[in-house]
């Protein structure tokens, strides 16, 4: 097995998810985590530390009950996380609205000249968007694929 290294920023929408913390949205992330650690890459997700927005069955955008977060504090820690990362995947598979805190990530790591690598259904929005599409690499239509693309391209 190879080694690479980078730090990796799990991008993809969150509010309105089905499934809360057991949700794709989590799990997703939690799958490219651990394929990722076997090749030495690490990576940051927006949802750490983030225990308080969730309830059982949906995630939902609420900062009541939080210590340190606020609608300010998260954009700047997302727009920090992707600051220092290596690559951002962004992972709209599941996402039936559009998710604006992605999107401007999507910004966030094009202004900044991160590789992006795009994982959505094909023919969806995300894929036919001619800006995503053009700065990123894909689109993948299975979170394998685009995990395949991350070693490559790390």
């Amino acid at each position: 097995m190879n080694k690479h290294s980078g730090l990796v920023y799990l991008a993809g929408p969150l509010t309105g998810m089905d499934g809360g913390i057991d949700g794709y949205a989590i799990a997703w992330r939690c799958e490219a985590t651990n394929y990722l650690e076997e090749f030495g890459i690490k990576t940051i997700s927006p949802t750490r530390n983030s225990e308080d927005t969730y309830n059982n069955s949906i995630i939902r955008l609420s900062y009541e009950n939080t210590k340190h977060a606020n609608i300010k504090s998260t954009g700047l820690n997302n727009l920090h996380d992707v600051r220092r990362s290596d690559l951002v995947l962004v992972n709209f598979l599941e996402s039936e609205e559009v998710s604006i805190g992605t999107c401007t990530e999507i910004g966030m790591a094009m202004t900044l000249l991160k590789p992006i690598v795009l994982v959505c259904t094909i023919g969806s929005r995300y894929s036919q968007h001619p800006t995503i599409n053009l700065l990123s690499y894909g689109p993948y239509s299975s979170l394998s694929d685009g995990l395949e693309m991350v070693l490559h391209v790390l």
